[in-house]
């Protein structure tokens, strides 16, 4: 196999369908008649896209941006903000990371850029990284939003590299 896959590259949050929506997915599902989505690509094509998304270029100092990151998720880490160190358990591994890094190319690719800028970060920051990121217990029971304080270390970090 050309590339190592990640089956839940993505925590993607779905509301619950609305009325004409779930009706339309019991009939599809349940009746006698079998509903076959049409092929939209073919195994090639998909090996093609992720080629493609792959060799979209990221400036070393975005790629720095994300390996700051991690380690400011970290708790325990030096520098790491109180806030971290108090309520997370599991701060951002390097899958994560590679995670974050793929989305966000996939990302440019659909924004019709050829090169991942912070706002790509910024854009899958949540569903990259929103199952990767563990509260302990304190931070539960605090009730303490863990993709708030993601996004919230995401900032100071941004801000940080800007500075």
């Amino acid at each position: 196999m050309l590339f190592r896959s990640d089956r839940f590259l993505l925590k993607v949050d779905m509301p619950y369908p609305p009325e004409g929506v779930l009706d339309t997915i019991l009939e599809r599902t349940t009746g006698e008649r079998l509903y076959v989505a049409p092929q939209v690509l073919d195994p090639e094509a998909i090996l093609n896209l992720q080629r493609l998304t792959r060799a979209v270029p990221m400036a070393t100092h975005v790629r720095s941006l994300v390996v700051r990151l991690a380690l400011a998720t970290q708790p325990g880490d030096a520098g790491t903000a109180e806030a971290v160190n108090r309520y997370v358990r599991f701060g951002v591994t390097p899958r994560g990371a590679q995670s974050l890094i793929v989305a966000a190319k996939a990302h440019a690719l659909m924004d019709g850029r050829f090169n991942v800028a912070v706002k790509d970060l910024r854009a899958v920051l949540r569903p990259a990284l929103r199952h990767r990121f563990r509260l302990n217990f304190e931070g539960v029971a605090d009730g303490v939003d863990a993709e708030d304080l993601l996004e919230e270390v995401f900032q100071r970090v941004v801000a940080e590299s800007e500075a």
